[in-house]
Parts: C-alpha cells; sequence; structure tokens
C-alpha cells in the first residue's frame, strides 16, 4: 500500500501479508463503518483475502475465504440487493465464479459457484439488462468468448402481500380464496395448511402448493388458514386468516388471546343439552 501525500506523490510501501500469488484486488466498504477495505484473490492458494481498514491507514491482519481453484481477478457487487458489497471470484482452472455474499460485518458467507467457460481470467460488474441488479461479464481465456451471467433473487422467501383478511360466507358455503406473493430465489415452495397441518388438492380444496388457495367452503372448512413459503435459503409462513359462515362464531375458549372458531348453532345445542 502507497498512501498518497495529497500532491501527487506516494509514501513508502506499506505491506500487507495475506494468501499466495494475490492476482487481483478490490475495493469496497466491506463491514459498513464508511472506511474503505481491500480483497484480494490469491491465485495459489485458492482462496480470498478480506483486509478490514482500521482507520488512519493501519487494516487488521486478513480473513481468508475459500474461492475455487487459481482464483484470478475479483470484483464487487450487491448481487443479492441487502445494500453489503459482495464479492464475485473467477476461478481459472474451474471455468467457474464464485460468489461470496457479505454478512453484513465484513464477514462472507461460504462461496456459491456459477458456471463461466474455459479458463475465465477476468470479471466486470454491470446492469447489463436494464432492470437495476449488477449483473457480471466474464472474459474467458481458452474459449475466445465473454459470458454474460443475469443476476436473480438469491434471497430467503419474503412475503410482500399477504392473504386476504378474514371471510364470512352464507350459511350454505362458497368459494373462498386467498391469495400469497412472495419473493425469494426460485425455486419458491408453497404449502398452504389448516389449523396449522398441510392440506393436499382434492375434494374442496385446490392449489394448496400453489400460491393461490382455493376452498369451496362448507362447515367443516372453517377454519384458521396460513401458507408456508420455503427455498434453498430459509422459509416464511403468512399471517393466518380464517374462513366462517354466517352460523359461526369466535371466541377466546383457551384465554390465550386468540380467537377460536365454533359453531354456535352446534354449541348451543350441546349447551342445552347439559354438560356429560
Amino acid at each position: 500500500m502507497l498512501r498518497n501525500a495529497g500532491d501527487g506523490t506516494f509514501g513508502t510501501v506499506i505491506e500487507l501479508f495475506g494468501g499466495r500469488g494475490p492476482s487481483s484486488v478490490v475495493i469496497g466498504d466491506f463491514n459498513g463503518d464508511g472506511r474503505a477495505d481491500m480483497a484480494t484473490a490469491n491465485i495459489l492458494d485458492n482462496n480470498v483475502s478480506v483486509f478490514l481498514n482500521e482507520g488512519g491507514g493501519s487494516f487488521r491482519p486478513d480473513t481468508l475465504y475459500d474461492a475455487g481453484t487459481r482464483p484470478s481477478s475479483l470484483a464487487v457487487g450487491d448481487f443479492n440487493d441487502d445494500g453489503n458489497p459482495d464479492l464475485a471470484v473467477t476461478n481459472r482452472t474451474d471455468g467457474d465464479l464464485s460468489i461470496l455474499l457479505n454478512n453484513g460485518d465484513g464477514s462472507f458467507a461460504a462461496e456459491v459457484g456459477y458456471a463461466a467457460g474455459g479458463e475465465p481470467v477476468a470479471t466486470a460488474v454491470g446492469d447489463l439488462d436494464g432492470n437495476g441488479n449488477p449483473d457480471l461479464a466474464v472474459a474467458n481465456l481458452a474459449d475466445d468468448t465473454v459470458g454474460v451471467l443475469l443476476s436473480r433473487c438469491v434471497a430467503p422467501p419474503a412475503i410482500t402481500s399477504q392473504p386476504g383478511p378474514f371471510v364470512v360466507l352464507p350459511d350454505g358455503g362458497g368459494v373462498a380464496e386467498f391469495t400469497v406473493t412472495a419473493v425469494g430465489a426460485e425455486p419458491l415452495i408453497y404449502q398452504w395448511r389448516r389449523d396449522g397441518l398441510p392440506l393436499a388438492d382434492g375434494g374442496a380444496v385446490s392449489g394448496t402448493t400453489t400460491p393461490k388457495l382455493t376452498v369451496n367452503a362448507t362447515i367443516e372448512d372453517v377454519a384458521t388458514y396460513d401458507v408456508v413459503i420455503t427455498n434453498d435459503l430459509g422459509e416464511v409462513t403468512s399471517n393466518p386468516v380464517a374462513i366462517a359462515v354466517q352460523q359461526a362464531c369466535r371466541a377466546d375458549f383457551d384465554g390465550d388471546g386468540e380467537l377460536n372458531i365454533f359453531d354456535f348453532l352446534a354449541f348451543q345445542d350441546a349447551f342445552l343439552a347439559g354438560c356429560p
């Protein structure tokens, strides 16, 4: 490292020791403290060194993160849209590219590999399809090609629109529909539940593994419903919603602060018959 004296001249060399064969260096504020940190791709050690800036031009000892074989270049971009700079690493021997996602504190998750071309030696970041997300272009030495990797969401599922509110149907029942909207890394897996138990398509129920649940409801379908959405990175559960028909009522039977659904006419019949 050479510190700028402010007049275009630089001071004496300050050495930072990391992995062997550093072949590329990038700058980014990896821990969000407003200081410029550094990372190097170490082609002889098959890893990446991250140097966090302590201020005053000094850096902490490097932290090493595994990459592929012969990492040759680095690029910085916020690839999962969480506001933290991540790292993209070309692995020359493996013919792929590693993404190291920033945990937000200057540490990085384990690398995830994506196929590139023959001997990728350089990569650059840019919004190549105009959707606001950072994409990657990779120069492949052995193939005489440039590979383009368009970004997609690599986040756990998140619900952007909850299912509809409580549904009251006429005495004879009717069709109730609940819809959820979610984003996250594909594939997203949906599982609707009734009173906490997984539902399967059949009879009056359909769409149990889709964003839209349809119930041709009768008194037997009076219950609370929710949906669990999962992908490889996590899961999320929607707000509970309920189906009732006009002869159904709600009351807090067990004192837990939640309203339970019950058939008022059946309750009245049982009450008039007396307790067993």
